[in-house]
């Protein structure tokens, strides 16, 4: 007894099942977590998106002066911080490097250096330069991660690849079905030209194009809504003409805003106003990054994230996995084709503070963690990524934080937000093509997939905890409960006999 209190049932069965959710849960740190993150603020790309970013590459669309980033000097490198096209700039950097540093103090404090595994897209300059920095702010003692050389490579576009690899899969060029998105090639894309139709004008208000009537093959007036917009085929444009010359100006406009530049816009919209105009440039890269290219561009990474996850729970080296059974922390520096890819292979959403709905700006990141739990280990996404306002600040993170949101696994029945390891190993399997992945014997995470991920050796405790607590409240209850006669009568439940019989 306590304090006159009879010891009945509850009160015994309430001490029992704390401690086992206690021991069960003892293990809070996740057994891996793996990053694919986009690359931090660069310059803008030139319209048309090949060449350098010049003035003359501007002036065929506007009459205003907007700042390039070449040749160096005033007025150009000087305002970005870098005259290298398409090229990560000093405030990214920064930035990136602010992001690692509130991570590593708050996820991965016991974390060794020899636990993190770091891969980009070396192709890019980038994607090096992000990764360097985010190692660099999140474990400032780990020297050899500070170094570009002993970055994990993809020199063949394998793990990120955005269509620049044709040849493992080629991009699946069925004209008909991407002009379906978008709207049909009749009428110069007329259905593509009023679905954007504000944000262009927006666009227009600002640039005032065309210096070169020409460009608008003799339709007066010719403004940017003017421009004929014609399929092109390329696998990053789907369009030229008044789509995708408004989606590069889209783009520019916050790209001047999320580095810091003093003017932005011609200081003739909000950060609201480029939110909104950003969702011209996501759905310009979905026009592309499909369900139909997923599958084909994006099997490879899939497969290497879920080879990942079933390394760390099986601690076995899986085949074409390059880091070590033993890594903690997988940060993989790409692109944003390369979170829209896997978004759109996985069927997954995200809405994040300051941002539509699926964005992906400079520096977001899908987290997926792998944990231990009472159910076996589970799957956890996340995505990640700086407010609008905190990256144009350069914000230090503390009492500011990054929106931080919990992704669903769409297709995970048992739970979204915590899947069984082997349930996820079953989506994932049966979104990929196996003849797609390019990396040599990670193919194996396919051949395996009927074999169990969940529930290995290092599990018998839980079944021991469990049958012991089980057989310790039995003895406890038959100790302590009165006998009673099998017999009862319906009332004594407070239900009538109609009741319980219905």
């Amino acid at each position: 007894k306590t304090s006159g209190t009879p010891l009945g049932p509850t009160t015994l069965a309430m001490p029992l099942h704390w401690a086992a959710l206690w021991l069960v849960h003892a293990t809070a740190a996740p057994l891996v977590t793996l990053i694919v993150s986009r690359h931090g603020i660069r310059t803008p790309y030139p319209p048309g998106g090949e060449g350098n970013l010049t003035k003359e590459s501007m002036a065929k669309y506007t009459p205003q002066s907007f700042p390039p980033c070449w040749p160096p000097g005033p007025g150009t490198s000087e305002v970005w911080g870098t005259s290298i096209t398409a090229g990560l700039t000093p405030h990214g950097g920064r930035q990136i490097r602010n992001m690692g540093a509130w991570m590593g103090s708050r996820n991965f404090s016991t974390v060794k250096c020899e636990e993190v595994a770091v891969y980009a897209d070396t192709n890019s300059a980038r994607d090096n330069e992000t990764a360097t920095n985010w190692t660099l702010g999140a474990f400032p003692s780990c020297s050899s991660l500070h170094q570009e050389e002993n970055i994990i490579g993809d020199p063949k576009y394998l793990l990120f690849n955005d269509g620049s690899n044709q040849e493992l899969c080629g991009f699946p060029w069925r004209h008909e079905v991407i002009k379906s998105f978008l709207g049909s090639g009749k009428g110069h894309f007329e259905a593509l030209l009023k679905a954007w139709q504000a944000q262009i004008e927006k666009v227009d208000s600002v640039v005032h194009c065309c210096p070169d009537a020409g460009l608008c093959g003799g339709q007066l007036p010719c403004n940017l809504s003017a421009l004929p917009i014609k399929y092109t085929g390329k696998f990053w444009a789907a369009t030229e003409g008044a789509f995708d010359i408004a989606v590069f100006w889209a783009e520019f406009f916050l790209l001047e805003y999320l580095n810091g530049n003093p003017s932005y816009a011609a200081g003739q919209l909000s950060q609201a106003d480029l939110v909104d105009l950003y969702r011209m440039v996501v759905a310009n890269m979905e026009f592309l990054d499909n369900v139909f290219s997923s599958k084909r561009l994006e099997s490879t990474l899939a497969a290497h994230i879920l080879g990942t996850l079933l390394q760390a729970e099986q601690q076995q080296q899986i085949p074409g996995v390059q880091h070590s059974k033993d890594t903690k922390v997988v940060y993989m520096a790409g692109h944003d084709t390369n979170l829209l890819l896997l978004r759109s292979l996985l069927g997954l959403r995200w809405q994040s503070d300051g941002w539509a709905e699926n964005a992906v700006a400079p520096g977001g990141m899908l987290i997926v963690e792998l944990e231990d739990s009472s159910r076996g280990p589970v799957v956890s996404m996340y995505f990640q990524v700086a407010q609008p306002q905190q990256l144009r600040e350069g914000v230090i993170f503390g009492e500011q934080q990054p929106s931080r949101v919990q992704v669903a696994i769409t297709d995970c029945r048992e739970d979204p937000f915590a899947c069984p390891l082997d349930t996820f190993q079953k989506i994932v399997v049966s979104k990929i093509r196996p003849e797609c992945i390019g990396i040599p014997g990670l193919s194996s995470v396919v051949d395996n997939s009927t074999a169990s991920a969940t529930w290995p050796a290092r599990y018998w405790w839980t079944f021991l905890l469990t049958g012991l607590g089980a057989c310790l409240l039995g003895v406890l209850l038959r100790s302590v409960m009165p006998k009673r006669s099998c017999a009862r009568s319906p009332s004594s439940s407070g239900y009538s006999s109609q009741e319980l019989a219905g």
